[in-house]
């Protein structure tokens, strides 16, 4: 058996400066097979057998100033790195990468920015996505998704 304690599984970390918050932490047993089974954060007793594999995808730090500003070559430079994917990079950073060759699509990354830009309003100086903006919300999530 083993227990677990791992942070920011619901919680992610705040960006600042108009960052963007970071990802969450997860624990799961046998990903992709019918044995799939999540484990909670905080957790004793969690029986391991011989051949059984756990994934634990931990938590993103949060971010520091405005990811449409960054330049697109750096993020270019993280694609390359492997510490972000092609999808990322447009999705997060507004940066069009030609998965073939590697390109950044410079017209294709203003119109990318322009639409994101728009759609998502001004930036925050703390960023939570959309998490626990009253006590309220967050009561009501805490009782509908920790189990007890």
């Amino acid at each position: 058996t083993f227990g677990l304690r791992v942070e920011n599984n619901i919680f992610p970390t705040w960006g600042v400066a108009g960052g963007m918050g970071g990802g969450t932490s997860s624990v799961v047993m046998n990903p992709g097979t019918p044995q799939e089974k999540k484990i909670r954060a905080f957790s004793d007793d969690n029986v391991w057998k011989k051949g059984d594999l756990v994934r634990i995808h931990t938590a993103g730090g949060g971010g520091w100033g405005d990811p449409l500003e960054r330049e697109p070559d750096l993020v270019l430079d993280d694609v390359l790195d492997g510490f972000v994917s092609v999808e990322a990079a447009q999705k997060s950073y507004g940066v069009v990468i030609d998965p073939v060759t590697m390109a950044i699509d410079q017209r294709g990354t203003a119109a990318m920015r322009k639409d994101l830009q728009s759609s998502r309003g001004p930036t925050k100086m703390f960023h939570r996505f959309n998490y626990f903006d009253t006590a309220e919300e967050e009561l009501e999530w805490v009782e509908k998704n920790i189990p007890r």
